[in-house]
């Protein structure tokens, strides 16, 4: 029997760390970041954008390990077994994504910058829809 009681665990919501303690909000996971993330969306010029998620994605890269090693285990679990490389270039592209899902959360939350949606595949939502029998959606 192992000593430590989370080896075993999957790595999902990791426990609070002595970091995460002592920095509080602060923290790289800290409440801070995600203000400052919306602050910086609301502040910054658009053309900045890519630059600054670039760097604080690669930030956040290189210091949350504990969140590394649970996107990996999810993207495994979806994506199947790779080497190191393959794997560190699936976590950081997870990330790179999220700081832009995020970002344009925050843009249509505190800024008046315009955006296009645009749908695809309208024939089959309208057949689902027409078929009066309802639908589930899996994400």
């Amino acid at each position: 029997m192992s000593a430590d009681p989370s080896e075993g665990r999957p790595p999902h919501a990791p426990e609070a760390s002595w970091a995460q303690r002592l920095l509080g909000d602060f923290h790289v996971t800290g409440l801070f970041w995600y203000r400052f993330h919306r602050w910086g969306v609301k502040t910054v010029p658009e053309w900045l954008l890519p630059p600054l998620i670039l760097a604080f994605t690669t930030l956040f890269f290189l210091t949350i390990f504990n969140i590394r090693k649970a996107i990996a285990a999810n993207l495994e679990a979806v994506l199947g077994p790779c080497g190191w490389l393959q794997r560190q270039r699936r976590i950081w592209r997870t990330m790179h994504e999220f700081a832009w899902c995020l970002t344009e959360r925050y843009e249509r939350l505190v800024t008046d910058r315009p955006f296009h949606v645009e749908c695809e595949a309208m024939e089959h939502w309208r057949e689902v829809t027409s078929s009066g029998r309802g639908f589930v959606m899996v994400t």
